[in-house]
C-alpha cells in the first residue's frame, strides 16, 4: 500500500512539473523586453519584509510575478536617474517590515537619485512609524483621504517559552559562553536577564534617538517636536498630519496621478517590475570593470541555500562559498563585495564560510558590506575580509556561543508515544530527542563550545588588529550598533553598499570614472531543483511519516539539536 501511494505521488508529481515546463518554455519563447514609455514615472512598491537580496527566477519573470528587493531598488533608482524616459519616482509605502541598516541605505538611494535633479515623491495609504520615517527622504509626501498615520515610536517584544513547553512536556536544556548571549534565555527562562535588558535599552535608545532626528532634519517646518508628535498625538488622520506639516498634500490616488501627468508631464506609469528587466548596460552605465558581490542573505546553516519554516531564508554554506570560489577564479572579475544581512547561526557553517572568505581575499580585494544584521556567525564570516563596512544602525558583533536542544520525552508521553531506550557507552545520549544532557553530556558540549568560543576570540583579535583580552571585553555575545563597533575597532567604517562598493574599487585599482559593471551571486534560482527538492520532500513526508509525525518534528530541531550555535539573540521590532 505505501509503495502504491508513493508510486502515485511520483506519477502525479511528474505530471505537474510537465504542465508547468511546458507553460514556462512557451512564455519563455514569446518573452520580450518591456516597452518603456517616452514619458513616465517608475512606481516601486515598498511594502512588507524587503530581502536584501533574492536571486533572478525566469519562472516569476516569464509571468510578471513582481517580487522587490534592495539591489532591484538600488538599480532601479540607478538605471532611472539617467533615462530621460523617466521624469520622476514614486515610492508608494505601505507596512514596511525592514531594520534601521536597510532604512537607512533606502533614505541614502533617494538622496543619490534626488541628486539627478528628478523628483521622488512618497505616497502613504496607511502609515506607520517606519514607512513615514523613510517617506521623509523623500521631496514631497502625499497621503490619501481617510488614511491615518501612526507614528508610535519603537517598541521589541520577548516572548518566553518555558512555561508553555512545562505545559506541553517539552524542556529546553542549553548551554552558553557570554553573559550576553541570551538566544536560549527565551526558552528556558520565563524573564528577562539584566544582561538582556542592558542591551536592548541601549539599542532602543540608539535608534529612537536616530528615528526623531532624522525625521526632524527631513522635515524641518514641523508645527511641534517630532518627540510631542509620537507620545501626544501617536495617531493623526490625514488632515492632522497636513495640519503639522508632517506631509505636503492629501489626494486620492487618482489625484496623485493627475497631479504627476499635469506638474511633470508623466503620462504613463512604469512598474518596477517591468523595469527591472531593462539592462542597465543598454543606459551606458554598470557596463565597465566588474566587481562581485555575493550574498550571504539568512540564517547560516550547511548545505545549500534554501528556505525554512522556522528560520525562513538560510544561507547555505555550500552554495556561498560555491559562489566565493566562482568570483575568486573569474578573470573578469576584479574585486568582491560580500554583502552580509545574517544574525548568525551554524558556528561549523561559519567557520566553513570564513576559510572561503579567506581563500578568496587572497585572489582579490575583498570587502564586507553589512545590511541590518552581521552577528554572531554573520560577524564571524567577515573576519576573512580586507575591510568591512556596516551601517551606522546595523546590528553587528554578538561574539559569543550557546549550543543546547530541546527533550521531547515529555511530550510523546502525553500525546502516547511511549520509548524504551537501550544504550552502551556512557554519553550514547548525547543525540536522543527523549531526555535532557547527563552530566557527562553536558561537559563534552560544554567543552566543544568553550574550545570554539577561544577560537572566535583568536580569529577577531587577529583579523581586527586587537589584543585578545581586549575582544574578550567586547565579546559575551553582546550586540553593538555599527556605530559602536567601528568606535571599538571591530569594523573599518561606516557606510552603506555604496561606501563598500567604492571601498571595492579602490582596492582593485579601478579609474573612478569607470562606471563599476556588478556581478550578483548566487546569479539564479534554480526552479527545477527546487520544485523538485520540494516534491520529494513532500511525498516522503506524506507517506512515511505525516505532516505532524515524530519525525517531521524531530527534523524541524535537528538544524541546532546538540550544535554549536553563533546566533545572535534579540530583534528590535518596530510596533
Amino acid at each position: 500500500m505505501k509503495t502504491f501511494i508513493q508510486t502515485l505521488f511520483g506519477v502525479l508529481f511528474a505530471f505537474l512539473i510537465l504542465i508547468f515546463g511546458s507553460i514556462f518554455i512557451i512564455s519563455g519563447m514569446f518573452s520580450t523586453a518591456p516597452l518603456v514609455p517616452s514619458s513616465g514615472y517608475l512606481q516601486i512598491n515598498l511594502s512588507g519584509p524587503i530581502p536584501d537580496y533574492r536571486a533572478s527566477d525566469p519562472w516569476e519573470e516569464s509571468f510578471g510575478v513582481e517580487i522587490p528587493d534592495l539591489r532591484k531598488i538600488r538599480d532601479n533608482l540607478e538605471k532611472a536617474a539617467v533615462d530621460e524616459r523617466v521624469k520622476a519616482v514614486v515610492l508608494r509605502i505601505a507596512f514596511l517590515g525592514v531594520g534601521f541598516g536597510k532604512l537607512n541605505e533606502l533614505q541614502e538611494m533617494i538622496q543619490i537619485f534626488k541628486a539627478s535633479g528628478k523628483p521622488v515623491y512618497a505616497y502613504l495609504d496607511m502609515a506607520t512609524t517606519r514607512d513615514y520615517y523613510l517617506a521623509t527622504a523623500c521631496d514631497s509626501v502625499f497621503m490619501a483621504p481617510a488614511s491615518n498615520l501612526y507614528l508610535t515610536g519603537l517598541q521589541s517584544e520577548v516572548v518566553f517559552y518555558r512555561d508553555l513547553f512545562g505545559k506541553i512536556g517539552v524542556e529546553a536544556d542549553f548551554v552558553q559562553i557570554g553573559r550576553y548571549k541570551n538566544a536560549p534565555d527565551v526558552y528556558t527562562k520565563n524573564k528577562i536577564s539584566e544582561p538582556h535588558r542592558e542591551v536592548l535599552e541601549n539599542l532602543l535608545d540608539l535608534e529612537y534617538n536616530e528615528l526623531t532626528t532624522r525625521i526632524a532634519a527631513n522635515r524641518p517646518n514641523l508645527r511641534i517636536a517630532v518627540d510631542q508628535l509620537i507620545n501626544d498625538y501617536t495617531g493623526l488622520d490625514a488632515e492632522e498630519a497636513l495640519e503639522q506639516n508632517l506631509i505636503d498634500q492629501v489626494l486620492s490616488y487618482d489625484q496623485f496621478e493627475h497631479f504627476l501627468k499635469d506638474s511633470l508631464e508623466a503620462k504613463n506609469k512604469i512598474s518596477s517590475g517591468e523595469y527591472s528587466r531593462i539592462p542597465a548596460s543598454s543606459l551606458k552605465i554598470r557596463n565597465q570593470s566588474a566587481i562581485a558581490v555575493v550574498h550571504v542573505s539568512g540564517v547560516i546553516s550547511e548545505g545549500s541555500d534554501t528556505d525554512d519554516p522556522l528560520y525562513g531564508a538560510l544561507s547555505g554554506s555550500e552554495s556561498t562559498i560555491e559562489n566565493l570560489n566562482a568570483a575568486a577564479e573569474s578573470k573578469s572579475i576584479k574585486a568582491i563585495i560580500l554583502r552580509v544581512d545574517s544574525p548568525g547561526g551554524s558556528a561549523g557553517a561559519a567557520e566553513q564560510i570564513w576559510h572561503a572568505v579567506q581563500k578568496a581575499a587572497k585572489a582579490k580585494p575583498l570587502v564586507v558590506s553589512i545590511a541590518d544584521y552581521g552577528a554572531s556567525g554573520g560577524f564571524y564570516i567577515t573576519l576573512g575580509a580586507d575591510s568591512v563596512i556596516v551601517n551606522p544602525l546595523s546590528l553587528v558583533g554578538s561574539i559569543g556561543i550557546f549550543a543546547g536542544k530541546f527533550s521531547l520525552g515529555g511530550l510523546y508521553e502525553k500525546i502516547g508515544l511511549h520509548t524504551d531506550v537501550f544504550s552502551r557507552g556512557r554519553n550514547a545520549g548525547l543525540f536522543s530527542s527523549n531526555q535532557n544532557w547527563s552530566e557527562t553530556e553536558r561537559a563534552v558540549i560544554e567543552r566543544l563550545i568553550r574550545n570554539f568560543y577561544e577560537e572566535f576570540l583568536n580569529k577577531t583579535a587577529q583579523a581586527r588588529e586587537l589584543e585578545k583580552e581586549e575582544v574578550r571585553q567586547l565579546a559575551e555575545g553582546r550586540v553593538w550598533t555599527g556605530k559602536e563597533a567601528v568606535e571599538h575597532n571591530l569594523m573599518d567604517g561606516s557606510g552603506t553598499f555604496y561606501n563598500a562598493l567604492e571601498a571595492a574599487r579602490q582596492l582593485a585599482g579601478i579609474d573612478s570614472a569607470a562606471s563599476v559593471r556588478l556581478i550578483y551571486y548566487p546569479k539564479q534560482r534554480n526552479y527545477w531543483q527546487d520544485l523538485l527538492k520540494h516534491g520529494v520532500a513532500l511525498t516522503r513526508s506524506t507517506t512515511d511519516q505525516g505532516l505532524l509525525g515524530q519525525a517531521a518534528l524531530e527534523n524541524s530541531l535537528n538544524r541546532i539539536q546538540n550544535k554549536p550555535m553563533a546566533l545572535m539573540p534579540l530583534k528590535i521590532s518596530w510596533k
